[in-house]
């Protein structure tokens, strides 16, 4: 099948169904290898490395392999060194979301942990030089760099599990966290019940959903790549990144759910050096040489920025800080805080030009922010005021929007217990009642404040301008100095700096004549005469319209304004005046 052939939103749908297997396949995968490990006596440690890292590496090994056979070496390496950013966000994430009464590193008291990561860096290094320096071919087009860093990842997984028979540091002040996870729960006793054979069935069945949601993934963010113009780097460090690191964030969380918080930990580390290891099949499906050759200087951001993460997180492992900052460690938040600035140099060096070819909603909200049919790209004094008045109103409902939202998430994740009567009291009236009444009527103040300057008459000797809605077109009649008139159909002139008025009404039905970039809309009315006075103030031409439907052509019945210095409207004014010249060119 052809994911090229389908339309944006087909593939999106594709990439949202194949996400979505992902994470409820990798639901299961913690529970599972909890109880494999107790089944079988290996180290939790381990289990996260190798058993978890394994299974919920299968996206990204899918993922790989077949940007690789596609030939888009960029998505296939980038989807591996973005997800080991990613990932490792993930764990600042969960932190936050998951772990209570202290930081996640404070809860993981393993030395073993801190070999994983200083290899996990090891690996990542080696993978930068790998890049900078170049790959030779060694056996038809595997290079030699992915091969080594196959090797590297087999030894590390050897040393994890031998760490433990070695005398190393063991932590002095243990939470009672840990010390009760340490005793497997009632839980994890009736999974223990199953036989093993069992359990691998399902551990293997789940991954097998694993790995055809990852394939669904890739070749649909593939597809995404051609049709929308980002590049491939762009999208394999976010859109694939984020999808395939859906089953890290569901096993994660379960593992953190089991009080299992080493292998929460040593799931994201091994499955990071498990990545990097992932290089090789990459090189192996890629058909135009090394693939370490094909790739961009992207690709060195998101290791580099790989390593700067996996440093803090050892800093707080190694310091074990007992201290939170709003529900999440401090090594957390800058973790976090370095992977947010880490995308910010990406889109603003690798995907800045290309991403504005998407077409996503919030680009064809701002479309209508600026152009000749705006009123927030003002060239009038009223369409200022009217600007002015919507951003205090965007901004106050932003505010109070920010305000909700940190509340909730203050009542839901900070503070969940339950409050006293007088508390809940105070807060249903301050933040029910006080408040919203209280920026309710600053906006009303400021509305009205505005107002005057939106409906003042124009002053005595401005020009004056009858404007006539008709069923679907528009006429403009000008006075001249002798007592006369002359008509423009569907055009407007106005000089700028100066008040005009328009005296307004209709032939027919009710009409609204409203040009956004110059101010207000004033309805017209049939029998009646009103009156809106304009004040233009930027050379160019606009565009009005007819803001209240009257018809099947309502939409065509539209017209230009064209605003002029005043010397040239003047000039222009008087050639109007002149009696009109005969085409014939008779007398």
């Amino acid at each position: 099948m052809d994911f090229k052939s389908l339309p944006v939103w087909g593939n999106l749908a594709i990439l949202a169904i194949g996400g979505s297997v992902v994470w409820v396949a990798g639901l299961q995968l913690a529970r599972l290898a909890e109880s494999i490990a107790l089944r079988t006596g290996m180290s939790r440690v381990l289990a996260g490395a190798m058993l978890l890292g394994v299974a919920t590496s299968l996206p990204e090994i899918a993922t790989t392999v077949t940007a690789g056979a596609l030939g888009n070496a960029p998505l296939a390496v980038n989807n591996l060194f973005g997800g080991v950013a990613m990932q490792l966000a993930v764990l600042a994430l969960i932190d936050f979301w998951s772990v209570r009464d202290g930081p996640l590193t404070f809860f993981s008291p393993d030395p073993v942990l801190l070999l994983a990561g200083v290899l996990l860096v090891l690996q990542v290094a080696l993978a930068i030089i790998a890049v900078s320096a170049g790959d030779v071919a060694i056996l038809a087009h595997i290079g030699f760099w992915p091969l080594l860093l196959v090797v590297i990842y087999g030894m590390s997984l050897y040393y994890i599990e031998n760490f433990a028979s070695l005398e190393t540091w063991t932590a002095a002040r243990l939470p009672e966290k840990v010390l009760q996870a340490d005793a497997p729960g009632d839980d994890q006793k009736e999974s223990t019940d199953a036989s093993l054979a069992w359990l691998m069935a399902l551990f293997a069945f789940n991954c097998v959903l694993v790995l055809i949601g990852g394939a669904s993934v890739s070749t649909s963010a593939d597809a995404l790549s051609a049709q929308t113009g980002i590049g491939s780097g762009f999208i394999g460090a976010t859109l694939v990144a984020v999808a395939t690191s859906l089953p890290e964030i569901s096993t994660t969380a379960g593992a953190i759910r089991l009080g299992a918080y080493s292998m929460a930990i040593a799931n994201i580390l091994g499955t990071n050096t498990l990545e990097i290891a992932l290089l090789f099949p990459a090189d192996l499906a890629y058909r135009d040489g090394p693939v370490m050759n094909a790739v961009d200087n992207s690709a060195l951001l998101m290791a580099g920025l790989s390593i700067v993460m996996t440093a803090l997180y050892l800093w707080g492992l190694l310091e074990r800080r007992d201290r939170s900052i709003l529900r999440m460690g401090v090594d957390s938040w800058c973790v976090l805080l370095t992977y947010l600035a880490g995308l910010g140099v990406l889109y603003f060096q690798w995907g800045r030009s290309s991403i504005a070819q998407l077409v996503l909603p919030a680009v064809v909200v701002c479309g209508g922010c600026q152009g000749p049919q705006s009123a927030l790209s003002p060239a009038g004094e009223g369409a200022e005021q009217i600007a002015a008045l919507f951003w205090a109103m965007a901004i106050g409902a932003g505010m109070i929007w920010l305000i909700v939202i940190g509340l909730a998430v203050y009542a839901l994740r900070i503070a969940p217990h339950p409050h006293d009567t007088r508390s809940s009291r105070q807060w249903v009236i301050g933040g029910g009642v006080v408040v919203p009444t209280l920026l309710l009527t600053i906006l009303l103040m400021f509305g009205l404040a505005i107002l005057p300057a939106l409906v003042r008459p124009a002053p005595v000797g401005s020009l004056h301008v009858e404007a006539v809605g008709v069923r679907w077109w528009w006429r403009f009649i000008y006075p001249t100095p002798d007592g006369g008139s002359f008509e423009l159909a569907n055009e407007v002139r106005l000089p700028a700096g100066e008040p005009v008025q328009f005296d307004l009404r209709s032939a027919d039905v009710i009409h609204g004549f409203w040009i956004p970039s110059l101010g207000g809309k004033v309805d017209m009315i049939p029998g009646r005469q009103t009156r809106l006075t304009l004040w233009p103030t930027t050379v160019g031409t606009y565009r009005g319209v007819c803001a209240e439907y009257c018809g099947a052509s309502h939409a065509k019945m539209a017209f230009d304004v064209v605003v002029m210095p005043r010397a040239e409207f003047d000039t222009w004014l008087r050639q109007q005046a002149q009696d009109a010249v005969d085409p014939s060119g008779s007398e």
